[in-house]
């Protein structure tokens, strides 16, 4: 039986702060997903959108070099964050910052930063300086699956919309 992405996001471990070994039981249901992508919900209208949200389940899963090939392939915003989140999650700070200036002023930051306890604003490149400096864990842990599920249902409802 094939395990639908939203299967794999709710009973598979969330990733930690940095890249751990790739979770095999991941990779048959999506490399379905890739080859039928409007099993993210329904008929796909923008490809790159798509695209983005498997690179996204790739790194959920510890699958960085896949995850990485498709978003450095993405000359989109959200192929940038997607990037810069891959580099983060390597612990090549440096670079992920890079991409999340070419990121922009993306539209899922406020909505991060309302999820946030303190309420704040939210900017990715602070954000990995704070995982580079590993304090509070816990917290940090929190804040990257706030940006991870607020930025994989974004791209995901613009693969979908019509």
């Amino acid at each position: 039986m094939t395990r639908s992405w939203r299967d794999l996001v709710h009973t598979l471990p969330a990733p930690g702060l940095l890249l751990g070994k790739p979770i095999s039981e991941a990779i048959k249901p999506l490399e379905a997903l890739a080859a039928d992508l409007s099993l993210l919900g329904g008929p796909i209208t923008n490809h790159d959108a798509a695209q983005a949200c498997l690179a996204a389940l790739w790194l959920r899963f510890d699958h960085f070099d896949r995850s990485h090939a498709i978003s450095q392939e993405l000359e989109t915003p959200d192929g940038s964050y997607w990037h810069g989140i891959a580099h983060r999650r390597e612990g090549d700070y440096g670079n992920a910052c890079y991409w999340f200036r070419r990121v922009g002023a993306h539209p899922v930051f406020a909505a991060i930063a309302a999820q946030l306890p303190d309420g704040g604003r939210f900017a990715p490149a602070d954000f990995t300086r704070r995982v580079e400096q590993g304090a509070n864990v816990p917290n940090l842990l929190l804040i990257q699956e706030f940006e991870w599920k607020t930025l994989f249902e974004d791209c995901r409802t613009r693969a979908l919309k019509p």
